[in-house]
This record gives structure tokens, sequence and C-alpha cells, in this order.
């Protein structure tokens, strides 16, 4: 996401010397930045979004400051267990990270999916979460596997913390793509950092295309030398796409 940061600067600085220019209308930088293959788009935007969430994971945050500090089970147990009044209103409608150890995976009394999360004790003191049965990092998942969520804690329950819960990794896949204004196939940039993505596939569709058939580490690998060559020189845009660009944010405020 740096690289790409860094794109998108070089595109708005472009322009200073061109300040009589007027910058592009809305539908002039549309046609500009457009792709002609929606495929490409789509797998190169799942790459660089799974790689930047990925990267977010391991710093405990997104670029755009999004707290990603994993909690244990243990941890929140212990908070409910000593005042379940500040602990409630602490979680309340925040998005908390849980790591942890299966203890179970199953089914609920009206048959939706339930991850139990070990806590401390065998029948209290643990996670239990409810999560999408359907979904594929669910249906992996076994007793004694690692896990790595990203929750909505919704009470404390005979011992139990519970909560609503899904993959960190796709949690935070979205939320990279909505702190830039990213979508999974090509709208009109609303930020700086989408105009420099759109920016990038298009005048790079044909090398792209070649190794972005799927979203895989092979499109990755060719995205990342894609931009650091552009990098190292001197972007030819017109200068007119370079003001449009200016005036756009970074990325977009989140609440």
């Amino acid at each position: 996401m740096k690289k790409l940061i860094g794109v998108a600067l070089m595109l708005a600085c472009s322009c200073s010397a061109f300040a009589e220019v007027k910058p592009f209308t809305d539908e002039e930088a549309n046609n500009s930045l457009k792709p002609v293959n929606d495929a490409v788009y789509s797998n190169v935007v799942a790459v660089m979004v799974k790689d930047a969430a990925e990267e977010s994971l391991q710093q405990n945050k997104t670029s755009g400051g999004f707290d990603l500090t994993p909690h244990s089970v243990k941890g929140l147990v212990a908070e409910f267990e000593k005042n379940e009044i500040v602990a409630t209103d602490k979680y309340n409608n925040v998005a908390t990270r849980i790591k942890g150890t299966i203890k179970s995976v199953g089914l609920d009394a009206l048959k939706n999916g339930v991850i139990t999360v070990s806590g401390d004790k065998s029948f209290s003191g643990n996670l239990i979460a409810s999560v999408d049965k359907t979904a594929d990092w669910v249906r992996k998942a076994g007793k004694g596997d690692k896990i790595d969520m990203l929750c909505n804690i919704n009470g404390y329950v005979m011992l139990n913390v519970a909560a609503k819960c899904d993959s960190s990794l796709r949690v935070t896949e979205q939320i990279v793509r909505n702190e830039y204004g990213i979508t999974e196939n090509y709208s009109l940039p609303k930020t700086g950092t989408g105009a420099a993505l759109a920016y990038t596939i298009k005048n790079n569709e044909v090398e792209l295309g070649k190794a972005c058939g799927k979203p895989d580490e092979k499109c990755l690998q060719k995205l990342n030398s894609i931009f650091e060559k552009a990098m190292a020189g001197k972007p030819n845009n017109d200068p007119r796409l370079g003001l449009w660009v200016k005036q756009l944010p970074e990325r977009i405020a989140q609440r």
C-alpha cells in the first residue's frame, strides 16, 4: 500500500508546473482511468488488498489507523469476570480482534455455525463465536487449529464471552477497501490511492493481463515490479489528470 500511495503522490505532484491547466472533469478522468479488461482489474485489486490486509494484521493496525491489536480469550474473560458492566461498555460496538485455539466447531440449537475458542477452563471462560457456517474458512477450521478473528462481542453468557465473528483477514480486506475507496469492480476513484491503482492498471494492462489471469502470487509479484518501476521514474500522465487526482483525499475518513 505504501508503494501505491507513493504513485498517487507522484501523479498529484506531476502537475505542479501546469498551474494554468484545468483539471479533468470526472467524465474525462473516468475515460482516462477505466480499464479495458474488468477481470484483470478485479484480480489486481484482490491481490493488492489481500497483501495490504496481511501487512496490517502483522502491524496490528491498518494504514488508516484501524486498531487490530489481538486479544486473548483468557484476557477478555478476566475483564468480564472482574466487572461485566465496565467490560460490556468497553467492547460494545467495537470490532475486537481475537486470537486463540479452536476448542470445537459445531452448530447451536438453531443450526447456526459456532466456533468455541479455548480460554482457561473446560466449560466456562471460553469464547462462543457465532460464524457463517457456509464460509470457506469456517468449513476448513478444526479442533486444535489456531484462529484469528474479528468479533463484535455481544454478551457474557454462563461465564463465557459471546460474540459474532468473521475471519480477521476477510474483515481487514474490507476495511482496507473502505479506507481507500477501492471496489472489486472499477468505478470512478474517490481517493488519490484509488486513482493511482486505476492509473497503474490502465497503463500496464497488457503486462498485468499476462500475469494476472488469477489473483495469485504471480500477479502480486508483477504488480510490485510495476510499482517499483513507477517509483523509480517520472510519471508521463496528462497534467490535467494529475490536477484531478490532487483534489482527491488520500483515503476516506472512517467513522
